[in-house]
């Protein structure tokens, strides 16, 4: 950007120089005392003019170095109009003059020695013309190789805002002046050999494409300055790029830069650069391999594929297609990732354990062993199984599709086993068989990283042994010498989410801000943490997590959508949504984010429109999930008709998520021959689900047919299918507290039943009236007094109500109370909470199964609507 102090210098030259060519002008036409006064006059008025142009050299001087460029071709104009000024004042000086007035001319040095011939003057003269004729020629070509300068320029003047890191990127664009000066020459020695030599053309396109690339190496300067001299990387504009294979190379380097950093606008920009400019399509330069390689690095999926399918079979080699499939693996297209090895082993493309890795993780995402088993045949016959990554990836997808059996068979073939084996075996013992044998194993490694320290300890925090996992944490810090990474963090941040424990999540929290340098930076550890606030109820917080990040991808937005969505802010969600289409692509997660919370806040035409735009807008094909929660919407609004239409016309068969949410919005509207349908294939599906048979057996009990219900769980009972019971789970002073209905164990449960039955007086006298309908006791009919006794008594000791008494009498008045349960709450608990938060002044924030409810003053954050 152009200095304001120069600019200034520059109008009052160009004012000073129009008044000295007028008075000039004049001067001609005088003669005697009256032109050597105006010669004086314009003497003065040129060392004015001097003046300013060291003024305005020293301010260029002091500028960034392209800029400074082009102001000396300025000034370098300026001092040669100054120049034919002089010329022009000593010959009017030398003409019409009286020997006194010429002597003071020449003290003066305005005038030329008067001895000089007539003839001499004339030759100098034409000399002075063809001279000036020389110097317009040379200002022209300067203007044509400015050209190139000024887009430059105008690029900078959008970069360079600030004067302070326009001195700071000097050291990183060092010696690009002495690159475009050589640019320049060739320039202008290929357009004086134009009609001479026939290779001429092939040169000129060289030298467009390195000032193109010189331009867009100025544009991408400010985004990698940061990023690549903090690794210790400096990027420098090579000496020798005058040659198309030297060119793509250079080109190829910055598109890698652009991948390690994530930058697709600048990745976009140098792809669009070689296709225009036709290096891309140069053989042997491999230029689209790379720029796939960019796309997969920055997660657009679209464009990698349409950049894979023009590189032409004999340039494409495993790790393109190795490339291809991790990309369409980490942006939810796994599917699409399997279907893409098939195409790779029916086209004979040969495989590395790189490759097999790959197909394993797929699986072990998506949980299909069926076509993990395949790729571990096929690992064997082409001769991986010595290798250990493959090993450890086929492990790792038995372990996380709870083949335990087969995982430790290879486990127990492995003869290279390292510490990734015992860690992924480790990881699969603690999931699916117990903490206890997940301690045995752990005893048994003999080797042990922080991976294997975080899994331990991830375990016993989600399982509710607080102690114990803080001093597994204490063990690994202080007696292993361990620290947490940022990948501990998030693992034992994912742990606190799944448990509830929020005070363990701040104490993760303020470790990784005292420990991690970057910990503010890490967009990934950053996630974890609002995820962590959102679902732990603590939604302020996350809110301040997530304005707090520098830099926010797909995954953060959907985690504050999907946060928000569970605490019923269904405006707040869209109009965070219209603020995320500015900064990134959605996918079908945040969809479900968004149509979730239209679903919790009753938002049915912004749903509905949200929904049918999936793929003519956004261009997203609906997932189960989009379904699933659109399905719920239409339901949860009392118009099921809609909803089955919507489900029925599904291109895949609809899951138990799906069905089940019609069947509870049937509950709610009692629509029991629908219920009954939905019901019968949910049998079929999932013999051994509880939930729907409990749904149908309560919408049975309301609609007053009893018998059918109590028939009902009579076939339950005798094919022993059980309930899965209700818990509710309150973490208090650092230690953690569960409840179900009628609990018996707890130290305290004297003082609990005690609080109970005061609170059940005070929520009477408040109008409180026990929703019979909402317990259902088995083999009993209505009109039984001793049945309505039991079924209330059992109603009031649900385990919402237990640990809210619990709650009441184990922290000071006004502390909010936080509760977890693993079911819905039921519609008495519901109505029961909200008294109590107006009669005890407290909030209770309660998370089910579903969502958040968060009562006070006699309110519930839902309104109801849930």
């Amino acid at each position: 950007m152009m200095s304001e102090v120069f600019e200034g210098y520059e109008r009052q030259y160009c004012e000073l120089s129009a008044s000295l060519s007028k008075k000039i002008s004049s001067a001609s036409l005088l003669d005697g005392e009256q032109k050597k006064q105006k010669i004086s006059d314009v003497k003065t008025g040129l060392d004015e003019a001097d003046a300013l142009i060291r003024k305005m050299d020293l301010e260029a001087r002091g500028l960034q170095p392209n800029v400074k460029a082009v102001l000396l071709a300025k000034l370098r104009e300026y001092k040669s109009d100054m120049n034919n000024l002089k010329n022009e004042v000593k010959r009017i000086a030398s003409t019409n003059l009286n020997q006194a007035a010429r002597d003071e001319l020449l003290e003066a040095g305005l005038a030329d020695t008067l001895t000089v011939s007539a003839n001499q003057r004339d030759r100098l003269f034409m000399s002075t013309e063809r001279l000036n004729t020389s110097s317009n020629r040379i200002r022209e070509s300067r203007k044509v190789m400015l050209e190139t300068e000024d887009l430059g320029v105008s690029l900078l003047q959008d970069l360079h805002q600030q004067r302070q890191s326009l001195l700071q990127a000097n050291n990183a664009l060092h010696g690009v002046d002495d690159n475009i000066s050589r640019s320049r020459k060739i320039i202008t020695s290929i357009s004086r050999r134009m009609n001479r030599n026939k290779w001429t053309i092939a040169a000129v396109i060289t030298v467009l494409v390195i000032a193109i690339l010189v331009i867009l190496y100025f544009k991408l300067s400010k985004n990698l300055y940061k990023n690549i001299t903090s690794s210790g990387f400096h990027m420098r504009w090579p000496t020798n790029c005058a040659t198309p294979s030297s060119l793509a190379r250079h080109c190829r380097a910055l598109v890698r830069s652009c991948a390690r950093h994530s930058l697709l606008d600048a990745g976009q920009k140098l792809h669009a650069a070689t296709v225009t400019t036709g290096l891309v399509t140069l053989p042997k330069t491999f230029l689209r391999n790379v720029i796939l390689h960019m796309y997969a690095a920055c997660g657009d999926v679209l464009s990698a594929r349409k950049v894979f399918d023009e590189i032409p079979n004999t340039d494409k080699d495993t790790v393109d297609w190795t490339t291809l499939m991790d990309c369409y693996s980490c942006c939810g297209a796994p599917l699409d990732a399997l279907s893409l090895f098939a195409t790779m082993r029916r086209e004979g493309v040969s495989i590395d354990e790189i490759t097999m890795v790959s197909v394993f993780s797929t699986c072990a995402k998506v949980g299909n062993h069926v076509f993990g088993i395949q790729g571990h045949v096929c690992m064997i016959k082409m001769g991986f199984d010595f290798c250990v990554k493959a090993q450890n990836a086929a492990t790792d997808m038995y372990v996380k599709c709870g083949l335990m059996s087969d995982a430790k068979m290879l486990f127990d073939e492995m003869s290279g086993r390292n510490v990734v084996s015992w860690t992924v075996l480790l990881w699969g013992v603690m999931k699916w068989e117990g903490l206890e044998r997940g301690k045995d194993l752990f005893d048994e490694m003999p080797e042990r990283n922080e991976i294997a320290w975080t899994i331990m300890i991830a375990r016993h925090v989600e399982n509710g042994f607080i102690t114990e996992a803080f001093g597994l944490l204490t063990e690994m810090l202080c007696g292993f010498g361990f620290r947490l990474n940022s990948a501990s963090l998030c693992s034992l941040l994912s742990a606190c989410t799944q448990s509830g424990d929020v005070v363990l999540g701040k104490w993760v929290h303020s470790c990784a801000l005292k420990g991690t340098v970057d910990a503010s930076t890490d967009v990934k550890l950053s996630t974890a943490l609002l995820d962590m606030y959102a679902k732990c109820g603590r939604i302020k917080s996350a809110i301040l997590v997530f304005k707090s990040m520098p830099t926010r991808n797909v995954v953060t937005w959907n985690a504050m959508l999907g946060g928000l969505a569970m605490h019923g802010k269904g405006a707040m969600v869209l109009d965070m949504f219209n603020q995320m289409l500015e900064e990134v692509n959605p996918n079908d997660v945040t969809f479900t984010a968004v149509l979730s919370a239209c679903s919790h806040s009753g938002l049915v035409d912004q749903g509905r429109q949200i929904f049918y735009s999936l793929e003519s807008v956004y261009g997203i094909r609906p997932s189960m999930e989009n379904y699933a929660c659109m399905v719920d919407l239409l339901g949860r609004a009392g118009l099921l008709e809609e909803a089955e239409t919507v489900l029925r016309g599904m291109p895949m068969r609809p899951n138990e998520v799906v069905l089940g949410s019609l069947l509870g919005a049937c509950r709610v509207h009692r629509r029991e021959e629908l219920g009954e349908r939905l019901v019968r294939e949910l049998v079929q599906m999932y013999p051994h689900n509880t939930d729907h048979h409990v749904l149908l057996s309560n919408m049975y009990v309301l609609s007053g047919k009893s018998d059918k219900a109590d028939s009902l769980r009579r076939d339950l009972r005798d094919r022993g299918i059980r309930k899965f019971p209700g818990i509710s789970t309150m973490y208090i002073n650092g230690q953690v507290h569960q409840f179900s209905a009628g609990e018996k164990s707890h130290p305290q449960i004297k003082e609990i039943y005690l609080m109970l039955d005061e609170m059940i007086r005070k929520l009477r006298l408040a109008g409180y009236v026990p929703d019979m309908a909402s317990q259902i006791i088995s083999d009993g009919g209505s009109g039984d007094s001793n049945v309505e006794e039991e079924k209330e008594r059992a109603l009031l000791c649900h385990s919402e109500k237990l640990a809210v008494c619990f709650g009441l009498i184990s922290t000071k008045a006004g502390t909010p109370l936080y509760i977890f349960k693993n079911l819905r709450i039921c519609q008495d608990c519901h109505s029961a909470m909200k008294i109590v938060s107006r009669i005890y002044d407290r909030e209770i924030v309660i998370r089910d199964r579903n969502r958040f409810h968060s009562f006070k003053f006699g309110l519930c954050s839902c309104s109801d609507y849930w």
